[in-house]
Formats: structure tokens, sequence, C-alpha cells
């Protein structure tokens, strides 16, 4: 066990005691600093392997990964799944504030106001005045079973955490307002009505609900890529404009209302968790004879309470808009003005004060990153380019991957290892460069020997794979990573390793991804598997795999895939109206 000096001097771990120690006592977490726990949760969650982010963690040596992951652990911070350490929630809470900063101290607090141990033995430990000094704090771990050399320990260590958090300044109250949108972020539902393929059943839209990673499965042309298309409209409206949404699409204006409903009005909404509150955003498109935004609103809501009223925050009607002030509930009116994107798009961090909740929307709605059909030309291409990420179909990997090893040469090691593990004749990954020109180069172990390859000799499947596995390690991490047709070029092996990587990435960044592979649905779970389908009339089914016709008859006797190949997507989804997740 490491002791007090194998700690860096001024930083925060914990750890549970291994000596022989009454069981109530080794549940108490020692406390002695927190920045070098908060960089193992980081690493933790880029790299997903225990070991390695205590090494990225420049952790004094790879013993160090116990000590800190069972701090992670006590504080519940994090939980042990297949040796890997994953995020809890409030873990990635703790993540998303500034390090040292008053919003970190509110977090550790929280977490440690919740330790029914730390609490129960020393209930006043953050109180004020609370414990008059350490000793106090030391007879109270005594009293509960410490030896007398570990309760000095643990009730120092306890002792410098609660000056550390009782000196930060106190949040204000547009901080104490913000501090509700910190934490855990997910996407719930989305809702579309009237565009492309998604038209209207009685008046309403199709609501899909969405988890961690979501597969949706189907046949071509049954609205698979409209749900991606739809989240993809509602983050290019944030960056940019109308205008330039279609330029990047190819779209013509005209082409995006269902053919059913081209004289109504096209709405895309989505429902967001962010830490303990939902956000409920619907944007309306005008119909073809009138291009442009008709009309936008943002409701939010407690995330425990689903009986309490939804609270407008944003208003948007034609030319005119209102933003509601959260702190004391003014209304800011604006004048009319013709914006041909979403209102978000004009909000700045200085906003965070007045609207917490719309700039937290923004920045979410920001980070939503297609990855479409992947071209193996362009995976290839060299490039001059300067690349924090791979681009929407593929191109700048050679730039992207070659600036993360000159930055980050252990993210970067981290990353070939994940790539190996579902691909194990890669031996290593080699961005060179030559005149300004970023190349990519393979080394690979064939019959016993490595060789190495240019990317113009490199299988498609195996670039495909590779543009999937840096996601973790873009400098900005996404918020939903949207992947069209995931098994294209891939061979059955491959598409398993794929569908692996989209299940260790949705830990820490959601994933929605379309599929027309039985395949696939054999390597993710159950929950994740949507089936999208057309109806008689030609209206988009939506039906999670979990709630087909017979599911857990035929489910006890076929795999996933085999189900849905088998027995067929018509003997499935027998509805003729769309059915929804709701």
């Amino acid at each position: 066990m490491p002791t007090q000096e194998g700690v860096a001097r001024g930083s925060i771990g914990c750890q549970l005691a291994r000596e022989r120690l009454p069981v109530a006592s080794t549940k108490i977490p020692y406390i002695s600093s927190l920045p070098k726990l908060r960089w193992l949760l980081n690493e933790a969650a880029r790299v997903g392997d225990l070991a390695e982010a205590a090494r990225a963690a420049t952790l004094k040596g790879e013993r160090f990964h116990s000590y800190y992951a069972e701090a992670a652990e006590a504080l519940k911070l994090a939980e042990r799944r297949y040796g890997q350490l994953v995020l809890s929630a409030q873990g990635n809470e703790l993540l998303q504030t500034e390090p040292g900063s008053a919003e970190e101290a509110a977090v550790f607090r929280r977490v440690i106001e919740a330790s029914d141990i730390i609490m129960r033995v020393v209930p006043t430990l953050l109180d004020s005045p609370g414990p008059a000094d350490a000793e106090e704090i030391i007879e109270s771990l005594r009293s509960a079973g410490d030896t007398p050399s570990m309760a000095t320990q643990r009730g120092g260590g306890l002792w410098r955490c609660r000056t550390y958090l009782l000196q930060k300044p106190q949040l204000t109250l547009p901080n104490v307002v913000a501090s509700r949108y910190d934490g855990r972020t997910l996407l719930r539902a989305i809702e579309i009505r009237n565009f492309k393929s998604f038209g209207t059943t009685k008046g309403r839209g199709t609501r899909i609900k969405t988890s961690r990673l979501t597969i949706l499965a189907g046949p071509n042309g049954a609205g698979k890529s409209t749900v991606l298309q739809a989240l993809n409209v509602l983050g290019s409206l944030v960056r940019g404009n109308i205008e330039q949404l279609l330029d990047a699409h190819k779209w013509d204006y005209f082409d995006l209302p269902h053919l059913l409903s081209a004289n109504q009005k096209m709405t895309l909404g989505v429902e967001v968790e962010m830490g303990r509150s939902v956000l409920r955003w619907e944007l309306t498109l005008g119909a073809r004879r009138y291009p442009g935004i008709a009309a936008e609103t943002v409701h939010t809501r407690n995330v425990k309470d689903k009986d309490e009223e939804w609270r407008l925050l944003l208003d948007r009607k034609g030319r005119n808009a209102t933003l509601i002030r959260e702190s004391t509930a003014e209304h800011d009116k604006y004048p009319p003005l013709s914006y041909p994107q979403s209102w978000l798009g004009t909000l700045a961090k200085e906003d965070a004060a007045k609207y917490p909740g719309l700039l937290a929307l923004k920045q979410w709605a920001e980070r939503i990153r297609p990855l479409w059909l992947l071209d193996p030309t362009l995976l290839r291409e060299p490039s001059q380019a300067s690349a924090t990420h791979v681009g929407e179909r593929g191109n700048n990997l050679a730039s992207f991957l070659h600036e993360l090893k000159g930055r980050d040469p252990k993210h970067f090691a981290a990353f070939v290892k994940r790539v190996r593990r579902h691909y194990p004749r890669l031996v290593d990954v080699e961005p060179k460069s030559q005149d300004g020109w970023k190349y990519l180069a393979i080394k690979e172990r064939w019959n016993r020997e490595q060789k190495s390859f240019n990317a113009k000799q490199v299988s498609d499947g195996l670039l495909r794979l590779l543009a999937i596995a840096s996601i973790p390690y873009w400098e900005q991490r996404p918020s939903i990573m949207l992947l069209d047709e995931i098994e294209n070029g891939l061979h059955p092996r491959l598409v398993g390793g794929v569908a692996g990587l989209l299940e260790e990435i949705s830990e820490t960044t959601q994933v929605i991804a379309t599929t027309h592979s039985p395949i696939t649905l054999n390597y993710v779970p159950d929950s994740s598997a949507i089936l999208v389908t057309r109806g008689r009339s030609g209206t988009v089914q939506v039906t999670p795999l979990t709630q087909t016709v017979g599911y857990e008859r035929l489910r006890a006797q076929l795999e996933p895939g085999e189900l849905w190949y088998n027995v067929g997507e018509e003997r499935l989804v027998q509805s003729t109206y769309s059915r929804t997740t709701s």
C-alpha cells in the first residue's frame, strides 16, 4: 500500500485500507488530495484501460493505479467493469468542471456528503464550525475501529480535504443555477415531424428513445439515415446557418419536407438530460414556400420530478424571440430579426450567468458530430491541413493521427492498443510527414514477420477501424457521434470489432449508428437495437428489438441478428401505423 509520502505533495487522493480493520472502517476512504485522482479519472475516460490510465496520468508507477481506483470506487466516482474503470455520473460531472474551481469544490463536496460511511463517522466534517481540529476527526476514526496509526493517517487526510473544500469561494447565485446542468449528459429522445421520410400519424411525429449506444437497423430506404440527418441538422444550425447546411449536404430546401406533407412545417425536437435537469428543445422549419426557421422553443425541468411543469427558457416565433433569465425569471425580448440559424448560436460564454441552460444546450449541440459513409479514398489521402479530428467522410485521418502522436504520445499509444484489441495483426500505426504532407503507414504481422504498408496498400476495413477508434482522442470530444452504415466494407469478423469499439466509445460519448447487417446486432446489447421499417402506408415504423412481436420466445432460440434475418421485420413489426418507443 502506498504511504502518504508516495503521493505528490498538494495532490488529492483516497484509498481504502487493506489491513485487517473492522468491516465498517475499511469502507472509509483515506483522502489526502484531489488532482491526481481527477487525472486518473480523466485518463481512464479517454484510454479505457486502468493500468494505461495510471501511466498516462504520471502516477509514479503502475502499482498506483489500484490506489486511485479504490479511491474512485469508494467515492462512487467510478466503478470497475471487466477490468476497466468506468466513470459514474458524478465522475463525469467532476471532469466537466475546471480544476481548482469553486464548481469543482462543489462537486467534491456533494460526493463526500453522499458518502454514508464518512457522514456516519464524521457527520460534521464539512459543517461550519464543524470539527475543531484534526485530532477530533482522528478520535472519531479510532472510535469507529481504526488502529491509532491508520486513524492518524486518515484523520489528517480528511482534515486537509475539509480545509481545501471550505477555503474555496462560495458559488454565486448564477453559478448555483448553472450547476443544475453539470454532470451526465444524455440524449434521451428525438422526435421528427414532416422531415424527409418521416411524416405524421394522426398529427403526431415519430418519437425515438435513445441510450448511450443506439443501433438503428433496417432495410434500405426505411429512414435510418434520416434520424442521423435530423440530429445533424440541429447541430449544424447551432454552428452555422441554413444556407451552409444545405450546401454541405448538397440539398435543396424543397427536398426536406415529407412528400405527403410538403405544405406543412417540419419540426425536430430532442430531450436532453443534463446533470439534474432535462432540456426539451424544438426547432421548426418553414414549409417549402417559406424556407427558414419558423419557431424554436426550449423548456427545462428537474430530471427526477416528472410531475414538475416545464419552465420556458426560449420562445421564438417567426422574427420575434424572448429569452428568460433563470436566476431572476426576467424576460429579455429581442427586436424582430430574420435569423437563419438556431437562436442558441447567438449565445456566448458571457451569457452563462443569464442563460446557463441555453448555453449548456448550445455547447452540447455544437459537439454533435457525424461520420458519413467513411470513404476509403479520403481515408488514404495524405493531407497538409492541421486537424483536431477526423473529417465527416474520413478526410484528414493522416493529419489527425500525426498531430495526436506529436501532441500526446501516451494517448497515441493507447489508441494503437485499442485498435490492436480488435485487429490483432496490427503492430503499429506510423503517421509520417514529408514536405509538409502527412502520410499514413501501417505495420502488421504476417507469418511471424512484421511488414510496413503505406495507406494505399491497407485494407478499407482497417482504415475505417482507425477512424472510428480515433474518436475518444479528438481534441474536442463529441457529445453525440453519428455513424452511418458501420458495416460498410468490413469483413463479418471486423464488424464485431467495430461494434465492440462503439460500445467502448459510448461510455464517454453517446453513439447513434445505422446498420443493414444482422451480424452487427449479435455484438451489441439487445436493448441498444431499434428496428426502423416502413409500414404498408409508407410511414416509418420505429420499434425497439426488445418490443418486437414474440421477442422473448424467439430470443430464447435465436441470436438478435438471426432473429431479425430469419423472422423478418414484416413479422416482427406488424403494426401498419408508426410505432414509437415512448
